[in-house]
């Protein structure tokens, strides 16, 4: 069973801002393969209602 590792991260309007994020997201799952870090991307404007 994999623990499942949520990560909110204000979106930014540059395209593939989150890339790098989600490229070391995954580096980071391939060393610890018992974890999985999910990241989603919120509008910086939503993002404080959204985790509210």
């Amino acid at each position: 069973m994999r623990t499942v590792i949520s990560v909110w991260i204000a979106e930014h309007p540059l395209p593939d801002y989150l890339g790098p994020i989600r490229r070391m997201a995954g580096d980071f799952e391939a060393a610890h393969p018992d974890l999985r870090i999910e990241i989603t991307g919120v509008g910086f404007r939503e993002l404080p209602a959204e985790v509210a």
